[in-house]
């Protein structure tokens, strides 16, 4: 209770009350943590003890023990009879003799509503609150706030009580005269001294006697008499049945003297029990059967236990029936009658153990359907006749032997199921394994005991663990290896002889204990190959001193060796180490030798991989950078002869952080920081998911860095590996916004939609701050395109107003991250209204060999430059000059050389400055003709790029031929040359790059052509588009020859049709006559990247340019003025496709201005893009 002392004291008549009220008002109920009870009880410790003490009668189901660690409580606290607690003592001294106290504080779940209910309590008696917490250090005592005038009493009783028992106050409940005479029908049966009375028995320990439903029943019979005495009564036999409606538990074994008693069978007087759960009988003589549905009057029986019942015969049926039974287990007698057929049904059943008794053939049958939930099965046999367990369902253990080697009989089990048994015991003179054991493969437990003929092995079953063959006639052991996770292996109480076998250690049973023990025919040197298991049991053996390996003595005594041999006094072991100097992984190391002991008490040991041959140790040293040091380990603590120094070197690595930055549309950065790193063991081998190799690999200091091409998106798995460590990590690999082609639609002027392809997010959608603005680069105008429909590849928007033509800046801004381009886009000029016009009177209606068609002569088939050139085959005079180190489409004519070389590959950045380039230089050739078109392959090995893939392909045919472009058909003239370029992994910088492949060509300065009426027709050696502004047509003109070439305005990336800038970026003045232009094709960055030009001898007719007498005569007219005049046609095109390549290489170029949007939308573009990153100038 708690008492305080001053305003308001408890006298003892004030404390008596409470009892006396405590008893009467509670008396039938139960004290069942209900702190509404407390409330009232406000007593001293020692009050209660005496209340205890006094009331036995009263108290069910009470500990003796408890009772005494309360007195002791009660004189902790210094009580002393019915007087309270002492004035001094205060809450820091009641707390330490509550430590000291045995069992004082027990907490539970409870707790917290019986402290409440003290402080109710407190409140009723001393008018003051309390506050109370648990002290989570001391974790089972309590602190509180108190007044200084308040002390304690009565709290270690409560928490005992209400936390470790159940107690019930009754008044004069008495138990019914049926389980009275029940109670007493149990004392005479089995000869106790307990008194037969109400009083006594329920304060015996046999007996439990509670309240249950306001009735006094016996709950738990736990009866075991030592010796029995005859009663003065005689148990009635005549009594029907035993009557406990609430018994629980009955637990009978009887005196080893208990007489047989022909008239009385206790099973047939204890049906009818309908809360038994447990019953257990032992010893008793005078059970000799079970009756027919015995079990089916247990409706809530979970075990049955029937042991050492000597006269127990006859099983039958009584087994039957009860469907909640989990164990049975019946060890007695000599049972030679019991049905186990499909009769039986326990579906509830897990356990079962039987002795048996064959004095006729007996067949036990078990399946899936009666016994579902089988799992543990033991038949024991004794007898003449052989008894067959037919396990038809799976069970893991199982149990199936004749314990008496004199029986004639046998019990064998017929196993369906071999691949379900774990553990598996057989024996008996004339045992059996049905099947063959090697179909056991989950069988970790072997057991063969008490047989005749010893058990064949030609391999043991894959998980055996454990093989204990004893008790029999085992001449050798099995000449099979040992499992790897062989534990123990008993072959005790056998008749070995010879000596121990050699080569049965090949699968390193470091676990093994193994026992040879008790068979004194064995004896003779011990291979050294015994010292790597982990034990050896030679007792009573013929083994000798000498007999035994070096590494035995060197560890004794260690329990290691079991012998009764004594160690040599003059004995010296001699440690022995393969490599003083090791490596260890993430500190991990090895050592080898020989005698290097179990491992016992070894400083810094991890495992033992071979006893007295390997060992695994840690050294943590390696962490703070200490790569290399010497380390002592001592194999026998105390002995300097086991002590050895090691020069360990840390050769592991450990990544603390691997980051990818995606920079173009191809590649990743890896950048990898490490905890440690030993330069002398760089990591080689760096991919992803095991496939994509990290190449270029970068070393500085703690990290390194490599390029990885072509990555999938999403979680995957990073492995670093040098020549002995290989780690893995997971990643997310992300990848970053990129436009690859772009159209428009419609293509004319004006467009109302901008499609974009390329790579947008996993995420993008039309609106949430994603949008498209282009500004025209000459008038710095911006519009806005409304972004309709996107995927992560696809974009496609709309106009919100007509755009300008002209050359156009895009930007894209999407949650992905954004991207901007000065080249892919280009906005075409209006159509005039009278284009057809100017072209009918340009062209002279297009030679009469085609059709003007928006301001452009669309030609008749075999007719070039405005349909005034024809394509012929090539006249002799023209030869087709091969070059075996650089692809180039060269013609020669007379002592004229026309020659189109591609110069080198850039790539440009936004503001379109070189920061790579590629000269075309040294290109290895390979020549692959057939009889229409002749080619030469070439190939450009850049050691610097191992991914680059660089090709080029020359054709030359004299035929006419058509292929296809971005979907558009090409006419090749005969005599034409074709190349094309293969680009594949060019390496760009960033995501903004793209990539421009220059050419060179000599042009004249001034040109003209002579017509038939001796006119003079200047002829344009750069001519542009109209519509585009890009570079279209090159004419050079050299005596009566016209080399023509003509360039698309578009190319193909990834697949895909896009905008393709061609300009002269250059033009040097070589003399008064001839000039040098380079011309640039722009690409947009891609994975493929294919370029298709070809040159085509034309002819052209000079009737086109004027007609006149001056042609002359004829087709045989030998003048030159009259002779063909050729043209030799150049048609570039350019492919991007999705499968190829990339390129690297490094340049300078004229500076170009970035014009950024000045609206709100380029501020809100630069805010956008600092945020992920991506900075303009």
């Amino acid at each position: 209770m708690i008492r305080a002392y001053g305003p308001n004291i408890m006298t003892s008549l004030q404390i008596n009350s409470c009892i006396t009220m405590l008893i009467n008002q509670f008396g039938l109920i139960k004290f069942n943590r209900d702190p509404s009870l407390l409330y009232s009880a406000c007593c001293s410790v020692n009050m209660i003890v005496q209340l205890l003490k006094a009331n036995k009668n009263y108290i069910q189901h009470f500990n003796i023990k408890q009772l005494m660690e309360l007195e002791n409580v009660s004189h902790v606290l210094g009580e002393k009879d019915d007087s309270p607690l002492p004035l001094d003592l205060d809450l820091l001294t009641f707390q330490q003799y509550s430590r000291d106290a045995k069992n004082v504080m027990r907490m539970g779940n409870g707790t917290k509503d019986v402290i409440i209910a003290l402080t109710k309590c407190y409140d009723k008696y001393a008018y003051t609150r309390l506050d109370w917490t648990l002290d989570e250090k001391d974790n089972h005592a309590l602190k509180s706030v108190l007044p200084s005038n308040f002390y304690i009493s009565i709290i270690t009783l409560w928490v005992v009580i209400f936390n470790t028992s159940t107690f019930t106050f009754i008044n004069a409940q008495l138990l019914s005269n049926n389980e009275l005479n029940s109670v007493i029908f149990l004392i005479r049966l089995y000869g106790s001294t307990i008194s037969e009375d109400e009083t006594s028995i329920c304060a015996s320990m046999p007996f439990q006697c509670q309240i249950v439903n306001g009735g006094k029943h016996i709950t738990e019979i736990f009866f075991t008499n030592t010796v029995y005495t005859a009663p003065s009564n005689v148990p009635d036999p005549a009594m029907i049945g035993l009557q406990f409606p609430e018994l629980t538990s009955m637990l009978i074994t009887a005196a080893t003297n208990q007489p047989f008693n022909p008239d009385i069978n206790l099973l047939t007087k204890i049906g009818g029990l309908p809360k038994l759960t447990t019953l257990s009988l032992a010893s008793d003589p005078s059970i000799v059967s079970i009756p027919i549905g015995f079990l089916a009057s247990f409706p809530k029986l979970n075990t049955l236990s029937f042991s050492l019942l000597k006269n127990l015969t006859d099983i039958g049926r009584s087994l039957d029936g009860n469907p909640s039974i989990a164990t049975i287990s019946i060890v007695s007698g000599l049972i030679s009658n019991a049905i186990i057929d499909s009769s039986l049904s326990l579906p509830n059943l897990t356990k079962l153990t039987l002795t048996m008794f064959s004095s006729q053939p007996l067949h036990l049958y078990f399946n899936q359907v009666n016994f579902p939930l089988l799992n543990d099965l033991k038949i024991y046999g004794q007898g003449s006749e052989g008894i067959t367990v037919h396990v038809d369902k799976p069970v893991e253990m199982i149990l199936s032997e004749i314990t008496d080697t004199s029986s004639t009989g046998f019990i064998n089990p017929t196993i369906a199921y071999p691949q379900s048994v774990k553990q598996l015991t057989v024996g008996g003179p004339s045992f059996q394994i049905n099947p063959d054991i090697t179909q056991f493969i989950n069988l970790e437990s072997l057991t063969i005991e008490y047989f005749e003929t010893p058990p064949t092995f030609t391999s043991y079953p894959p998980a055996l663990q454990n093989l204990k063959i004893v008790t029999g006639k085992l001449q050798s052991i099995p000449n099979v290896p040992f499992p790897a996770k062989a534990k123990i292996f008993n072959f005790d109480r056998n008749i070995l002889t010879g000596s121990l076998p050699t080569n049965l250690f090949q699968n390193n049973p470091k676990t093994l204990q193994l026992i040879v023990g008790n068979n004194l025919g064995i004896g003779g040197l011990i291979p050294d190959e015994y010292c790597s298991i982990a034990s050896l049991n030679i007792r009573n053996t013929s083994f000798t001193v000498t007999d035994i390996p070096p590494c035995f003595w060197c560890y004794s005594p260690q329990p290691v060796l079991s012998t009764t041999l004594v160690k040599p006094t003059d004995f010296v072991c001699d440690v022995i180490i393969d490599n003083y100097n090791v490596n260890s992984v993430q500190g991990l190391y090895t050592v080898s030798g020989d005698r290097l002991g179990w491992g016992t008490n070894v400083v810094g040991l991890v495992s033992v991989d071979r006893p007295n041959k390997q060992m695994t140790f840690q050294n943590n040293n390696y962490a703070n950078g200490i790569l290399e040091q010497n380390i002592t380990i001592s194999f026998l603590a105390g002995n300097p002869n086991f002590t050895k120094t090691i020069t360990v070197t840390e050769i592991g690595f450990n990544p603390l952080d691997i980051s990818l930055y995606n920079f173009n549309v191809n590649e990743w950065m890896v950048n990898i920081t490490f905890d440690y790193l030993n330069t002398d063991y760089l990591p080689s081998n760096i991919s992803i998911n095991g496939q994509h190799l990290c190449l270029q690999t970068k070393h500085i200091d703690k990290s390194m860095s490599c390029l990885v091409n072509n990555l999938p998106i999403g979680n995957h798995t990073i492995f670093i590996s040098n020549s002995f460590v290989t780690t893995n990590s997971s990643i997310i690999i992300s990848k970053g916004t990129i436009v690859t082609s772009i159209s428009l639609e419609p293509l004319t002027y004006p467009p109302n939609n901008l499609i974009l392809n390329g790579y947008f997010g996993e995420n993008v959608n039309v609106g949430g701050g994603n949008y498209v603005s282009i500004v025209n680069i000459n008038s710095t105008e911006s519009f806005n395109c409304s972004i309709t429909q996107a995927t992560s590849d696809f974009i496609k928007c709309q106009f919100d107003q007509t755009p300008l033509p002209g050359p156009s800046s895009l930007y894209l801004v999407v949650e992905n991250g954004n991207y901007s381009s000065n080249s892919l886009l280009y906005i075409p000029y209006p159509i005039p209204s009278n284009s057809i016009d100017n072209c009918i009177n340009r062209t002279n209606n297009c030679n009469n060999h085609g059709t003007c068609v928006n301001g452009q002569c669309v030609c008749d088939q075999g007719y070039f430059d405005d349909c005034k050139l024809q394509g012929v085959n090539v006249p002799p005079q023209i030869e087709f000059i091969e070059n075996e180190i650089n692809p180039s489409a060269i013609f020669q004519y007379f002592n004229y050389s026309f020659a189109f070389n591609m110069m080198s590959i850039q790539e440009l950045d936004i503001d379109d400055q070189v920061v790579m380039e590629l000269p075309s230089v040294n290109w290895t050739m390979i020549e692959k003709s057939n009889n229409n078109v002749k080619t030469l392959d070439y190939r450009l090995v850049v050691p610097e790029y191992p991914q680059l893939i660089l090709l080029s392909t020359i054709e030359f045919s004299n035929s006419p031929r058509t292929i296809v472009f971005g979907g558009d058909n090409i006419e090749l003239a005969g005599g034409s040359i074709k190349m094309s370029v293969n680009i594949t992994n060019w390496p760009f910088q960033n995501l903004m790059s793209h990539l421009r492949i220059l050419f060179t060509t000599t042009i004249n300065n001034q040109q003209d052509i002579v017509g038939c009426d001796d006119s003079i027709n200047p002829i344009e050696s750069l001519e542009n588009s109209a519509n585009d502004g890009n570079l279209q047509y090159l004419r050079v003109v050299q005596d009566d020859i016209q080399f023509f070439g003509r360039f698309l305005s578009f190319s193909v990336s990834d697949g895909r049709k896009t905008y393709s800038k061609t300009e002269v970026s250059n033009l040097t003045r070589t003399n008064d006559k001839e000039s040098v232009a380079t011309i640039g094709i722009s690409l947009p960055q891609a994975k493929i990247i294919l370029m298709d030009p070809d040159f085509s001898a034309l002819l052209i007719d000079r009737s086109s340019y004027g007609y006149g007498d001056s042609c002359g005569g004829g087709d045989g007219d030998e003048d030159k003025s009259t002779q063909w005049k050729l043209i030799v046609g150049v048609v570039m095109g350019v492919v991007g496709a999705s499968s190829l390549i990339v390129l690297t290489y490094i340049i300078a170029k004229k500076q170009t201005s970035f014009k950024i949007l000045q609206n709100s939308v380029g501020t809100k573009l630069r805010r956008l893009t600092s945020k992920n990153n991506i900075y303009y100038n």
